[in-house]
Order: C-alpha cells, then structure tokens, then sequence
C-alpha cells in the first residue's frame, strides 16, 4: 500500500545519499518533492489508483543525462532499500521488474 512505498522511498533515500555513483543527481534538490512524486507514479506502476500529475519522466530527466551505468545504480540501490526493509527476494525482483520499463525515458530515449 501507500504507507509501504513511503516507507520503500525513504530507504531508497537514505541508501542514494550514501552511493557516491548517483547521489549528485540529488544534491541540492528537495528530497520530500521527488519522494512525493516518486511514490505516487511507483503506486500507479505497481497496480494502484492512477493519481500521477506530475511532469513526465522524459522532461524531469532531460538534462540530468543519466546514463544506463547510473540507472543500474539507481536499481540496485532500490534492491538494497528493499533487502534493507526485509522484502523477499520475489517482492524484490518484482519491484525491479516493476522499474526497468521507466529506463528509456530516464535516459532520454522515450
């Protein structure tokens, strides 16, 4: 439910901030707004009510340049964030399945 992908952003944060790799795109950046957005479009992406009325993903990502390496990164951080809760391997598969499909508009091949 909600309350559990608030909880999944928050780890997933606190792992990103950690991850020398990635946690530049994040800098300077107000953390509670992209873990709001964040955890509305993944409760679309995992079945949810359609909530989402953010900005697409393609623009939100245009000139960060994130490359396929950083989204690798990003996937493997949420893995931990996810291990780190206790999720199953299943649960946790499932959810990186649930995320590959946003790669292309991340990486600006949308």
């Amino acid at each position: 439910g909600e309350s559990g992908i608030k909880a999944i952003m928050d780890r997933f944060f606190d792992v990103v901030v950690a991850d020398n790799r990635i946690r530049g795109f994040f800098r300077g950046k107000n953390h509670d707004t992209i873990k709001e957005g964040a955890r509305v479009y993944l409760t679309e992406a995992f079945g949810g009510p359609k909530i989402y009325k953010g900005r697409d993903l393609a623009e939100i990502h245009s000139a960060l340049g994130v490359s396929d390496y950083e989204f690798d990164c990003f996937l493997l951080n949420m893995e931990r964030g996810l291990t780190g809760l206790g999720f199953d391997d299943e649960t946790v598969d499932e959810v990186i399945v649930c995320l590959e499909p946003i790669r292309p508009a991340l990486l600006g091949r949308a």
